[in-house]
């Protein structure tokens, strides 16, 4: 039996129990297979390579489908490009490589594809015998190398060489076996000088990948933050805004006046989802994050400047109104741009865990913004210490500029192809059913958001007797409260699965909502604190992973305009419009429980809908 170089790096990289092909970190993986493909052609005698290029010394047949593509694209190349050169255009075509490799060991009886992953065959690590005989399995040949004085054949050194390059041994030898061991890996590898060469430049790569992962989680995280201290913010201040720009001898109409406009705001999302969306599926997620980035550090600086309505009379609230749009443009598009890097980079086995990310730093956003507006309301004069809170916005879109501009370009991040239509088309045409469902399942958590960091600020003002200082201190430790416990909730759903946590949480939610607003009513510190703290882990519960979901009911290239709309969608009928209800509820009704309500309904009817979907947990090979 025959079996590549590719396959065997693939199957080192499985557990001897089975499971998902995600012991080794993705840069890795993707660096290990353009480098497999390569060394195993030069082990075939099809090409060469020396210091400066590669080029084919046989182009005929090898009869593997993914080592003869290669071996003509190679060929097909009019210039000798370097081995660096060649693993970074083979990396985007990496992830193809590594299915069709999987598909050929599950035909060939090695493998078997199961609901949760890959099972050996044979239950153990083992190739099936053939007339030739038993061939040993990758991984007990390497450890026998390693552990014992036999000399390796060309295969198994170019192996050996590969898989310490990606770092293989690190996931399959203890550190101290690994310390004892690593002279004796470098020897082997060595043996092989041009599969050296070429892992030696698929380590360098994968470290330039690392590191842009890196950049490209913090540039993203960094955005959200800015997004959300600058939409919330706004809300914060609400009733200071108020009467400087709505001007009225009633308060409530004032109070709605303001929120409306933090409701119009919302328009500007679809428009945002449309064109930041367009731009981040089919010319570059970079691009669109710094538009977004760019967009946010206007509105901030624009509405830090803004005269009052006693100033320029009806400009001002226009202004006002204008500047909310152009926000809401950037916030239609920058959270799932972001999110749908964070998801594409992750390891299967902890993409729960990253795409919590996005959501950490959204809150941490918030937080800030709680923090902010604490330490002005208790240091500067009302009169003008908000417009310090959006001069602040205004240098942390600067920060999140800078950083953004070092972000790679989309091609090191294996982004998915370009779409053949128009996004937005593709969406509302083919997939318009799984749109109305994700902005379902959403719903209660984006009126969650919006009811607990920002109304809940102005509803303690008028239920409690804390002052303003005060209640935004405990918002601020209940905001953190959930930020600690968003990532906690979303690694749990990598083991427990995504929609048990939506189940419990919604149900939760539905169930304790009203009683602890009741109880929050009127009352001291410690029980408001207590109360928004159990709401807080209800939350980070309903929540948990799914980030995951959201961005993988979609293709790939249709993500950020797909994951833009759902949220959008939810965003402006569910969240944007929850301050504008919750005050309407309130009047309608008479009861300052009535936004608490609202939130349990929609919680209960989440649950409901979330109840029969099956693909809530789906993984990817």
């Amino acid at each position: 039996m025959s079996i590549s170089l590719l396959e065997e790096f693939l199957l080192l990289t499985l557990e001897d129990e089975g499971g998902q092909f995600d012991t080794v970190p993705e840069i890795f993986l993707m660096c290990g297979v353009a480098g497999a493909t390569l060394m195993d052609l030069s082990l075939r005698g099809r090409i060469d390579s020396d210091l400066q290029s590669v080029w084919v010394v046989d182009s005929s047949p090898t009869g593997d489908a993914v080592l003869d593509r290669v071996l003509s694209q190679v060929a097909a190349e009019p210039n000798r490009l370097s081995t660096a050169a060649w693993l970074r255009k083979l990396s985007l075509t990496a992830p193809g490589d590594r299915q069709a490799a999987i598909e050929r060991l599950c035909e060939r009886g090695i493998l078997h594809k199961s609901e949760h992953g890959f099972t050996w065959v044979m239950k153990a690590r083992r190739y099936p015998v053939v007339q030739d005989g038993e061939l040993v399995e990758a991984k007990r040949r390497l450890m026998n190398l390693v552990f014992t004085t036999e000399i390796p054949t060309p295969h198994d050194s170019a192996l050996m060489s590969l898989a310490a390059s990606c770092r293989v041994f690190e996931r399959i030898l203890t550190p101290s076996s690994l310390k004892e061991a690593r002279a004796r890996i470098a020897q082997i590898a060595g043996f092989d000088l041009i599969g050296g060469r070429i892992a030696k430049e698929a380590r360098q790569f994968t470290n330039e990948l690392k590191q842009a992962e890196r950049r490209a989680i913090l540039g993203g995280m960094a955005g959200n933050v800015v997004e959300w201290y600058d939409f919330s913010i706004y809300g914060y201040f609400a009733l200071i805004l108020g009467p400087l720009f709505f001007p009225s001898d009633d308060p409530t109409t004032t109070l709605m006046a303001i929120f409306g406009v933090f409701a119009l705001g919302l328009v500007g999302r679809p428009i945002g989802t449309v064109l930041i969306g367009h731009i981040a599926d089919r010319i570059s997620r970079r691009q669109a994050l710094l538009l977004t980035v760019s967009l946010m550090m206007v509105h901030s600086l624009v509405v830090a400047l803004l005269p009052s309505y006693a100033q320029v009379g009806i400009l001002a609230p226009m202004a006002l109104l204008f500047m909310r749009l152009v926000q809401g443009m950037a916030v239609g598009g920058e959270y799932a741009t972001s999110s749908v890097m964070l998801v594409e980079a992750a390891l299967p086995v902890r993409v729960g865990l990253i795409s919590s990310l996005s959501k950490m730093s959204a809150v941490f956003g918030m937080l800030l913004g709680s923090a902010v507006g604490a330490v002005v309301m208790a240091t500067l004069p009302t009169a003008w210490g908000w417009r310090v809170a959006f001069l602040f916005g205004l240098f942390l879109g600067l920060v999140a500029f800078v950083l953004r501009r070092k972000l790679p370009h989309d091609e090191t991040l294996a982004v998915a192809a370009k779409a053949r239509s128009i996004p937005i088309v593709e969406i509302l045409r083919h997939h318009w059913k799984t749109v109305l469902k994700l902005s379902g399942l959403v719903a209660s958590g984006f009126i969650g958001a919006y009811l607990f960091s920002i109304y809940l600020v102005t509803w303690l003002a008028e239920n409690t007797s804390l002052d303003t200082a005060t209640i935004l201190l405990l918002n601020m430790l209940a905001i953190a409260s959930y930020l600690v416990l968003t990532p906690l909730f979303s690694a749990l759903s990598d083991r427990i699965g995504r929609k048990p946590l939506l189940m419990i949480g919604s149900l939760l939610a539905a169930v304790l909502t009203v009683p602890l607003f009741m109880l929050m009513k009127g009352a001291s510190i410690a029980v408001v604190l207590g109360a928004q703290l159990v709401l807080a882990v209800v939350r980070a519960c309903m929540n948990g992973g799914s980030t995951v979901y959201l961005v993988e009911a979609f293709p790939p290239h249709l993500r950020t305009s797909g994951l833009a709309v759902s949220l959008t969608l939810a965003a402006v009928v569910f969240g944007g419009t929850l301050p504008v209800v919750a005050v309407w509820l309130t009047t309608l009704t008479g009861s300052a429980l009535a936004p608490a309500w609202y939130f349990a309904v929609v919680a209960l009817l989440t649950a409901v809908l979330a109840a029969p979907m099956r693909n809530l947990d789906s993984r990817t090979t």
